[in-house]
C-alpha cells in the first residue's frame, strides 16, 4: 500500500505501484485514478469501484462482445453492473441494445446496400435490401456482416416476408430473434437499420 506521504505526491491519473501480494507469490501493478483501480493479476484484470471489487477477465469481455455485438465499454459496464455474473451481463447488454434501437426507430433510412448471396451448391440465391441512415455506416464491416447474415438466414429459413424474417429465430443463436440481431447492430453503429425487402430464388421454383 502507498503511505500517506507518498499518496500526496502522486497524481491520481498516472501513479503506478508495484508491490508483493499477501502471499508474496506475484507482483501486482496498480493504476489508480479518480474513478477506479485496475489490478493486473494471473486471473485477469480486477476492477474496484466505490469500494466494491468486481473480477472481470479479458476473456469475459471478448466473449460478451462476440455474443452481443456490444462495444467494449458497454460490455465492461454490463459486467460491472452485474457484479461479474456473465449471464446477467449478457442479458443487460441485450436489453440495452433494444433500448438504444427503440430511440432510433423513427429515423429515416435512405442509405444502405443490396447484398447478394448464392448458396454453395448454386441452387439457392438471395437478394436483400438493408437500409441505414448514412453511406458511411453502409460501408462499415458491422453493417456488411449483418447484411450477409440476413441473406444466410433467408436462404436457410425461406421466410415469406420481412415480418416473418424479423420474428424468426437467428440460425446461429436460437436464443435471439433476427430482429434482436438487427437491434444489436443498431446499438453498435449508432444508426437506425431496417430491412426494406428481399427475394429468395431456388432452382426449379415456379
Amino acid at each position: 500500500m502507498l503511505s500517506g506521504d507518498a499518496s500526496e505526491g502522486l497524481h491520481a491519473d498516472s501513479s503506478l505501484l508495484s508491490e508483493k501480494d499477501a502471499y508474496g507469490e506475484m507482483n501486482t501493478i496498480s493504476r489508480m485514478n479518480s474513478r477506479d483501480t485496475w489490478k493486473t493479476r494471473a486471473a485477469g484484470p480486477v476492477i474496484m469501484q466505490n469500494s466494491h471489487m468486481t473480477h472481470i477477465s479479458l476473456d469475459q469481455l471478448k466473449k460478451l462482445r462476440a455474443e452481443t455485438s456490444a462495444g467494449v465499454s458497454d460490455c465492461r459496464q454490463a459486467l460491472e453492473d452485474a457484479g461479474g455474473d456473465y449471464s446477467k451481463a449478457k442479458k443487460l447488454c441485450l436489453e440495452r441494445a433494444v433500448e438504444k434501437a427503440a430511440k432510433k426507430a423513427d429515423r429515416k433510412t435512405a442509405s444502405g446496400c443490396i447484398h447478394s448471396y448464392i448458396h454453395a451448391n448454386g441452387r439457392v440465391g438471395v437478394l436483400v435490401e438493408l437500409c441505414c441512415e448514412t453511406d458511411f455506416v453502409a460501408r462499415t464491416p458491422d453493417f456488411q456482416t449483418l447484411a450477409h447474415e440476413l441473406a444466410l438466414q433467408i436462404a436457410a429459413m425461406n421466410p415469406q416476408n420481412v415480418k416473418a424474417l424479423l420474428a424468426g429465430e437467428y440460425i446461429r443463436d436460437p436464443k435471439i430473434t433476427v430482429e434482436h440481431l438487427i437491434k444489436q447492430t443498431i446499438a453498435k453503429v449508432g444508426e437506425n437499420i431496417t430491412v426494406s425487402r428481399f427475394t429468395r430464388l431456388a432452382l426449379g421454383d415456379n
